[in-house]
């Protein structure tokens, strides 16, 4: 406990007094202990130009099995952008527009499948949640099990520049890792129409072999011209701190989906960070959560002391502040006066009760008119009885004049004091 707070201290004397690329700052922020957001959960990213793009005869199962899968796990589906946004990037890049531009229009395709998606899982109670609703996934994976999302990283404008060429390099691989690494999810599963690694492209190529297992690192030692990922995945992998390792599968072959959710590792394509001292597809926390987990539709209960926001709020007593004696006399004697309808000497009628007093009305000030409360709207006044006190009101925009008890004008309900010597008919008061 002493070296955590010690830890601490000297972070936040660094962060105030060094700048912030200062190489010791940056040491001293990587010994910060890590907390997974979400541990339970696996992000899973549907390809567009390699499943969605198929139609319907593979994307029908896939959305089958993803409505299975999620009875018994928590999953993010994201989803990949594919033929159209290349047609996109080829018109763009033609006429000379920069990648930000790019990224904008790629993002749109991404968004558009991730809404198809949603359309077809909607019977399933999959929502489809944006940029600015991810603070909501907690209560949406609670509630269901799944949310759906675009795969494209919302960098639009500020996508980082290519070494070469205008193509976005941060694309739907790399957005849908990112979520993961960022909530610290336990799965990172790439759902393609291969079945793993290749040395070459399997279509084009016939003497392309498969790669059951390989490091980051071997693969980038290894430049191969063709990846099934995309390259800027293998960098991120090479500093995550949680998603160490990465799945792929073929969404065309039935089940293995669920098998990969379940563990199995043998025969499925997997890449994994170079991490000797742990197996494939095991995380690398040191600090693992506490992170309290509900049934799937429990909702949170509010606790015992938390407040009746439905109760309506009664002004304190007076009298000396903290006596809770006087305070509950004062409200008995309050209660039994609206009861018997007796007026209160600040012009509210008593047989209305509180639900006709103006929210506006200051229960400081004896002097603001009275004006009626949504509840009071078509009522009538019962009697013509005298409101003492009911303030000054200005009918002709010049100097107020002290009501009269023999002039109160009432009508539906609103109570507006006119001069004694005044002939002029009465007039509404605004909102009546």
């Amino acid at each position: 406990m002493t070296t955590d707070v010690a830890s601490r201290a000297s972070l936040e004397s660094l962060l105030m007094s060094r700048p912030l690329s200062d190489p010791e700052l940056m040491q001293a922020s990587d010994r910060a202990p890590d907390y997974a957001i979400l541990p339970d959960v696996s992000v899973i990213k549907i390809g567009g130009q390699s499943l969605i793009d198929r139609g319907r005869a593979a994307v029908y199962p896939v959305v089958d099995e993803l409505a299975a899968v999620k009875r018994s796990h928590q999953i993010l589906i994201g989803t990949g952008a594919g033929t159209r946004a290349r047609h996109l990037y080829s018109l763009a890049a033609e006429l000379g527009l920069p990648t930000g531009v790019l990224t904008d229009v790629g993002s749109a395709v991404a968004d558009q499948n991730a809404q198809m998606l949603g359309y077809l899982m909607a019977r399933h109670g999959v929502p489809v949640v944006g940029g600015s609703a991810f603070g909501a996934l907690p209560l949406y994976l609670a509630e269901c099990g799944a949310a759906i999302f675009s795969g494209m990283p919302p960098y639009d404008m500020w996508q980082r520049v290519p070494n070469e060429g205008v193509i976005p390099p941060y694309r739907t691989d790399a957005g849908c890792y990112l979520v993961a690494e960022v909530y610290g999810c336990a799965n990172m599963i790439y759902v393609k129409d291969e079945d793993g690694l290749y040395t070459a492209n399997p279509k084009t190529d016939l003497s392309a072999k498969l790669i059951p297992e390989i490091t980051v690192e071997e693969l980038i030692a290894a430049d191969l011209p063709d990846l099934v990922i995309e390259r800027p995945v293998l960098e991120l992998m090479r500093r995550a701190r949680y998603v160490r390792s990465v799945q792929i599968i073929n969404g065309l072959r039935p089940g293995l989906l669920r098998r990969a959710l379940a563990g199995e590792h043998d025969h499925l394509g997997g890449l994994r960070a170079a991490a000797p001292s742990a197996p494939f597809g095991e995380r690398h926390d040191e600090h693992p959560p506490a992170n309290r987990t509900f049934p799937r539709g429990q909702g949170r209960a509010l606790p015992v002391d938390a407040p009746d926001l439905a109760r309506p709020r009664t002004r304190a007593a007076p009298g000396p502040a903290g006596d809770p004696a006087a305070a509950v006399a004062q409200r008995g004697r309050d209660r039994r006066s609206l009861d018997h309808g007796q007026g209160s000497r600040r012009g509210n009628p008593g047989r209305r009760g509180a639900a006709c007093r103006s929210a506006g009305a200051s229960d400081a000030d004896p002097h603001r008119p009275w004006h009626p409360g949504p509840s009071c709207a078509g009522r009538r006044a019962r009697s013509r009885s005298t409101h003492r006190g009911a303030g000054r009101v200005d009918l002709r925009g010049g100097g107020a004049e002290r009501a009269s008890h023999r002039g109160v004008a009432r009508r539906a309900g609103c109570v507006l004091p006119v001069p004694r010597d005044d002939r002029a008919p009465a007039r509404r008061a605004p909102g009546c």
